[in-house]
């Protein structure tokens, strides 16, 4: 980036200079002088303008307010359109994502609430809601599981870093005023479960 800078301080350079020969060419030399000094100052102007474009190119403009959680790179290291330099994270609106199993997530809908724990805040329960199902799996081992993101709700004062383990609990379903048995209570008959 210095090096861009310093192509556009020369460029502003030239530019001044070839508007100062302009100037006084414009005051009393022939039509060809002029013309040479515009000339002149018209190529000074695109080599400023191009110098800024670069400059501008060259400089990295995060999308959003955040904070920088790694850095890929050093001074001085080439880079590539596919190389990660930074990475950034609003830790104002904390997210979690929830691997679920295939054979549990035809229950799971976006707008369903959560109760999320972390393994390093023991104690610490929060609240969620679902905020994406993907429509498509991946297969890992063997097993086709879903990357469920989850909102994080009342995350203010807590150390949460990106990265952690968390423990989902997602509420599918809900009933009230029902008898709850154990499991042992029921026996099956001709008649079926009683």
């Amino acid at each position: 980036a210095a090096s861009v800078q310093n192509k556009v301080a020369q460029a502003e350079y030239n530019l001044a200079r070839a508007r100062d020969t302009l100037s006084t060419m414009q005051a009393g030399a022939d039509a060809k002088t002029v013309q040479m000094a515009q000339a002149s100052y018209d190529a000074a102007k695109a080599s400023l303008e191009e110098a800024r474009a670069t400059l501008e190119s060259a400089t990295m403009v995060a999308p959003f307010d955040g904070t920088v959680t790694s850095v890929g790179v050093e001074v001085g290291d080439l880079v590539s359109s596919g190389t990660k330099v930074v990475t950034l994270a609003d830790l104002s609106k904390l997210e979690v994502v929830a691997t679920v199993d295939e054979t549990e997530i035809s229950q799971v809908k976006v707008g369903q609430s959560a109760s999320i724990t972390f393994d390093a805040l023991s104690g610490a329960r929060f609240t969620g809601k679902v905020v994406e199902v993907p429509l498509a799996g991946q297969l890992v081992q063997n097993v086709v599981s879903y990357d469920v993101v989850l909102s994080m709700e009342g995350s203010g004062g807590e150390s949460l870093l990106p990265g952690m383990t968390a423990n989902v609990t997602i509420v599918t379903g809900q009933k009230q005023h029902v008898l709850l048995l154990p499991a042992l209570a029921i026996a099956q008959d001709d008649s079926g479960d009683v």
